[in-house]
């Protein structure tokens, strides 16, 4: 391209450099004074219209815009929050009645109930010191009754021989007509027993007929009563030594 045979314009600029521009329009493209292509026309190197040669120029067009960036990373999370205060306590229950009145309290007396919810008695006849269980006034122990036993041999009582070598029944017997009252006193070595019978003499006719013993059977020793004749009651109770 011959840039003498293309007609040159001036153009005035009046920005700060104090340059002047010179740009060539060619069949509408844009070239320097050096006869390169420009691109990219500013305001700052083409004017809004010029004059040379009887020719006018044309403001460029806008460029299309940029595309939009790219979004940033999240940031972190924050730390917790503090927990919350405790809550307050509920209020307490109200306190029960409970054991509150002992009458005649004394040391090692046995409390017994007065009937009253919560109230008891301390017995003075009836103490414990740890050692010495002692019971003044009468006393009852809890008895077995047999009634109407018949002619043959019935066994009225059996217990462990775990429990004592020692079994002692206090007993009365009758047939409505003969009375009798004693003690039958047994003692056992686990496979062997002997026995007594120390009682009152008879009250009525004899009473003979009746006979209590002991034995030993399966681990357990039996009070035994035999009756040769007649129908007899016995009540007993039993003590251990």
């Amino acid at each position: 391209m011959s840039l003498d045979r293309i007609p040159e314009y001036q153009i005035h600029d009046l920005s700060t450099d104090g340059y002047y521009r010179v740009v060539q329009i060619i069949n509408g493209n844009y070239y320097d004074g050096y006869g390169n292509p420009l691109d990219i026309v500013t305001s700052d190197n083409v004017p809004a219209s010029t004059s040379g040669g009887g020719g006018t120029s044309s403001s460029g067009t806008s460029g299309t815009s940029g595309t939009s960036g790219v979004s940033g990373v999240s940031g972190t999370s924050g730390t917790s929050g503090l927990s919350g205060t405790s809550g307050i306590n509920g209020t307490s229950g109200t306190s029960g009645t409970g054991f509150n009145t002992i009458s005649n309290p004394i040391d090692n007396r046995i409390l017994t109930s007065t009937g009253s919810t919560n109230s008891a008695n301390a017995e003075s006849n009836l103490t414990f010191d740890g050692t010495i269980l002692e019971l003044n006034g009468t006393q009852k122990l809890n008895s077995s009754t047999h009634t109407s036993l018949g002619i043959g041999t019935t066994i009225i009582g059996t217990y462990s021989i775990s429990i004592s070598n020692s079994i002692w029944v206090d007993y009365i017997i009758n047939d409505s007509v003969s009375f009798r009252s004693g003690t039958l006193m047994s003692v056992h070595n686990n496979s062997i027993t002997t026995y007594t019978d120390i009682s009152t003499p008879d009250l009525g006719v004899s009473t003979t007929p009746f006979v209590l013993s002991t034995d030993i059977n399966t681990g357990n020793i039996q009070v035994i009563a035999t009756i040769s004749t007649g129908t007899w009651d016995i009540k007993f109770s039993v003590r251990f030594i």
